[in-house]
């Protein structure tokens, strides 16, 4: 059984009874709540942990939670039912129990210390303590007192790593003051502290401990240790305060902090602070027998919440180093209940502790404004199967399933396929309320639909199912008979790109919170009775193209806070929904796109400045929207869209974009794409937060500004511009290029750019400072050329930065003559470039010389160009690892000098037949490549 709180569950029970009316609470209802509303009152979490290590104890409590679990499920499926016969025996049961409490001993608590827990693990820890004596006991710090921080998550041995240095004997001859203060359960204040230590040295009932201890410590050597300093309580002025009552010590004191929280680590250290990490497993394993694993505090640990132990515990059904959507991991623990901090009903509050606590650890995306994730952190104990217990399975096969009356929450990660039906032994237990499925590469018969049964009868035999995730699992239809499962709040369909509608009876789900169909991209329509499914927080559509319509009434869902997109009907009908319904929905957050935006009486007030959660709003007319009042149309109710941070217009047919627009203080990404009537813009330059613009495909934009001549910053904080299929695109300006009798604008800190099919564009500001990438498609050489004639005038210039030194990727495709360009480049310049692809540029014959200075490069492309040969000194390129050659028919043969670059991992070729042929085995470039252990030459080769 995992260490799921029976006094949660209580509350939780109670919460729900709270929510009804004064008169609901009768008859069975009320004998309920007067047996539960004694539990929280006969139990605390320290006796609950302790009670698990008795055996009479260890049952009493899990009869006690299965049938609260029940009693709680009952109430989800009929909420104001006084006199459900289901009840009156779930009642009667927990009366028995309260009154057969057995005796809890207080003397078997286990010990919960971190000091207790690695002890075994001294001798591994011998490194860390040497490092850290070392730090202390250093001269020639500047500072009177310097504070050390040693920081890792919760079990890893900090505490005794920190006891092990106090009694170092070393320490205690260096030191004339040694204190220890568990911070804990403190309130971190100056006055609170100082009390503690003055405690310490025997004195009590000091009026001004503060005063007490700046005297106490004055001119004496000191050691003080702050043991487990967490983030929720330390306040940084009062720890300023703090220290300054310690400045009078003796040079050399020192302050020595634990904690789990690296910004409390960073925040407190005048040193880079110290992190405990993990144990390699070739160590650890010396001791493996006597420690059973550090992270079994989060069993018992007493200052972790429950509620957070749930989270932790649920991650074990995923497999391991899964990557969570962290959208998608807080729906899910929702859905079960999971309450944040007061019963916060948002549980990403509760990921956001468990990263400061760093347990989770945040990922990188290419998106990180419109997507978060995360995963349990690296060099870690996987803490998900540490407290996961009985009720968190994940089968790995179709063998290992099975099931028993502790089992709630299950997962299935295995092909789908290979589940033919429901075990009998998984099927008898009635308590899943919980299962997920992760999918794997599709084969053609799962695509048909052969998972189908086995979808159906998940829906059928587990009632009590609160989640469900049956997402790209093939299926064509969603059986009827889901609207009985009268407790799910959250249901996952999407990537099924074969399902057309769903059942009506979905929306019989009257407590489900989250709907997921994206990327269902045969999906037509929505259940018209969608307006009924009043609990509906999420409704994913994005990436389902074929929508027609939203059926009426969705403006009813007022809790709805995710909608990725209202799709309006292309025909006057009574049963598609009216932008006006957005009116009511002022709870979204997040991206919402509005498609087929035509009819003027379409528009009401929408209230778009009240939806201050919105972060995205696309507005896209449709490709075949002609005729209309585009003007009225977004000078009316969706020129409110002034408020949201992030913009898009798709197929706008307008000759002038809103002047709003250049007025926006919030606007930090602008995508304007189809517009096919504009020949200008307005001036965008006075966005100051902008941060990405994006201009594609629009045939007869001619210009971007006006006029050169700009006052203040030019784009103070844009980072991103992409130009594409800007045909008619002459430059930025209206006016003579400004370097005639103006010094060009240049962009402060433009990191990535990308200009496609603008073959006239020959005027545009100068970006030096590029660092993510530039791409050069099809479009003129004169922009490039412009901004690294800059260090021709690097002297006069304010910069001192020569231009694109910074410069990590670039790419040229598609340029015209770039034969003779190339080879005047001044290649050494860009001494950060990692990344090179040159790619359709059939004047060039070889690689351009100067390259071979760029040590920096790690990957060089060369695709459909008329290369005849790679020059010898490609060799001089030590950092080079991939190769790749695709299409180079008049390519003959490999440079010698190949053979000697040991930094080459890995070559491709393709599409050089030539080439291919000296390649393969016992050709006559085979022996250059031999140490080369990654080589995919073509598809005439498994080499």
């Amino acid at each position: 059984m995992t260490d799921t709180n029976p006094i949660d569950v209580a509350n939780r029970i109670l919460s729900t009874l709270g929510s009804l009316a004064v008169e609901e609470i009768a008859g069975e209802l009320k004998k309920l709540k007067e047996v539960v509303t004694k539990i929280p009152g006969l139990l605390d979490d320290a006796r609950i942990r302790a009670g698990r290590n008795i055996p009479e104890v260890r049952d009493w409590l899990e009869k006690l939670e299965d049938v609260l679990f029940d009693a709680d499920e009952i109430l989800d499926q009929a909420p104001g039912k006084k006199t459900d016969p289901k009840l009156v025996g779930v009642r009667g049961q927990l009366e028995k129990l309260v009154g057969k409490k057995p005796n809890f001993n207080a003397d078997v608590l286990v010990v919960e210390s971190e000091r207790e827990i690695s002890k075994n693990g001294d001798g591994m820890r011998e490194a860390d303590k040497e490092a850290l004596i070392n730090l202390l006991l250093v001269s020639g710090i500047d500072e009177t007192i310097s504070v050390i921080s040693i920081f890792g998550f919760r079990g890893i041995g900090k505490t005794r790593l920190a006891q092990l240095i106090f009694d170092d004997a070393r320490v205690k001859t260096s030191f004339q003051l040694r204190m220890w203060v568990g911070v804990s359960q403190l309130e971190f204040s100056s006055i609170r502290l100082a009390d503690e230590i003055i405690k310490f040295k025997g004195s009590r009932g000091i009026k001004n401990p503060e005063s007490e201890l700046e005297k106490f410590v004055e001119g004496r050597k000191l050691l003080l240790v702050l043991d487990d300093v967490q983030s929720q309580k330390i306040d940084p002025n009062e720890w300023l305060r703090f220290k300054r009552l310690l400045m009078g010590a003796a040079e050399g004191s020192r302050v020595l902090i634990t904690t789990r929280s690296r910004e409390v680590a960073s925040m407190t250290a005048t040193v880079p602070p110290y992190e405990v990490r993990v144990l390699r497993a070739e160590t650890a394993s010396v001791y493996s027998e006597k420690h059973s694993g550090e992270f079994d505090e989060f069993k018992h640990s007493g200052d972790l919440p429950h509620n957070l132990k749930d989270c932790i515990a649920y991650c074990s059904l995923f497999p391991k180093d899964h990557e969570f959507d962290e959208s998608t991991l807080t729906k899910i623990w929702d859905a079960q209940d999971f309450m944040g901090e007061g019963n916060d009903p948002d549980s990403s509050k509760n990921l956001d502790i468990l990263v400061k606590e760093g347990v989770f650890e945040r990922v990188k995306t290419e998106d990180s404004a419109t997507q978060s994730k995360c995963k349990i952190a690296d060099d870690k104990p996987d803490p998900a199967r540490s407290v996961g217990g009985n009720q968190f399975i994940k089968f790995d096969s179709v063998d290992q399933i099975t099931g028993d009356r502790t089992v709630h929450h299950v997962s299935f990660d295995f092909p789908l396929s290979s589940l033919r039906r429901i075990p009998t032994s998984l099927k008898s237990t009635t308590e899943i309320q919980s299962l997920l499925i992760f999918p794997y590469q599709l084969s053609g018969k799962c695509k048909d639909g052969s998972n189908q049964a086995i979808c159906d009868a998940i829906v059928s035999n587990f009632k009590s199912l609160r989640t469900l995730d049956l997402h790209y699992s093939g299926i064509k239809t969603v059986s009827p008979k889901i609207g009985s499962l009268d407790n799910l709040r959250y249901l996952d369909l999407s990537k099924n790109t074969k399902l057309k509608v769903l059942p009506n009876s979905i929306t019989k789900l009257q407590n489900l919170q989250t709907l997921k169909l994206s990327w269902c991209f045969g999906l037509q329509e929505l259940p018209r009775d969608i307006k009924k499914l009043e609990k509906l927080r999420h409704l994913e559509i994005d990436g389902c193209y074929n929508l027609t319509h939203m059926p009426s009434g969705l403006g009813k869902l007022t809790d709805l806070q995710t909608l990725s997109q209202f799709v309006l009907s292309k025909e006057a009908n009574s049963v598609s929904g009216k932008l006006c319904e957005l009116g009511t929905l002022n709870s979204l957050r997040g991206e919402l796109q509005i498609k087929n935006l035509r009819r003027d009486h379409d528009v009401g007030d929408i209230h778009l400045e009240k939806k201050q959660g919105l972060q995205s709003l696309t507005l896209d007319w449709g490709a075949d929207a002609v005729g209309l009042d585009y003007n009225t149309l977004l000078e009316g109710s969706l020129g409110k869209a002034i408020t949201i941070p992030r913009l898009a217009f798709n197929g706008y047919g307008g000759v002038n974009l809103p002047n709003w627009l250049s007025s926006s203080k919030n606007l930090v990404k602008l995508e304007l794409r189809r517009c096919s009537e504009c020949k200008f813009l307005p001036p965008l330059h006075s966005c100051l937060s902008l941060k990405a613009l994006v201009l594609d495909d629009m045939t007869k934009l001619e210009y971007i500004a006006e006029d050169h001549a700009v006052e203040g910053f030019f784009f103070p904080c844009l980072e991103e511009l992409r130009l594409t299929e800007l045909p008619m695109l002459r430059g930025w300006w209206k006016s003579t290029s400004p370097e005639v009798n103006h010094k060009v604008p240049e962009f402060a800190i433009l990191s990535k750019l990308s200009i496609e099919d603008c073959p006239k564009l020959v005027s545009m500001p100068l970006f030096p400072k590029l660092k993510d990438g530039l791409v050069l498609d099809s479009t003129s050489w004169k922009p490039f050329e412009q901004t690294m004639n800059m260090a021709d005038r690097a002297s006069s210039s304010s910069s001192p930065s020569v231009p694109l030194s910074h410069l990590m990727n670039l790419s040229f495709v598609g340029i015209e003559k770039l034969n003779d360009i190339a080879n005047a480049i001044k290649w050494e310049d860009l001494k950060s470039l990692r990344f090179l692809r040159l790619d359709y540029l059939p004047d060039l014959e070889s690689l351009p010389d100067g390259l071979q200075r760029i040590t920096s490069l790690r990957e060089l492309n060369i695709w459909r160009c008329n290369f005849t040969h790679i020059p010898d000194w490609i060799g001089e390129l030590k950092s080079l690892k991939t190769l790749s050659i695709w299409v180079c028919p008049k390519m003959k043969s490999l440079p010698e000098k190949i053979s000697s670059m040991t930094s080459l991992l890995t070559l491709e070729i393709e599409e050089c037949p030539t080439l291919l042929q000296r390649c393969l085995r016992n050709g006559a470039d085979s022996d250059k490549i031999s140490r080369i252990p990654n080589k995919r030459l073509g598809l005439m080769s498994k080499q």
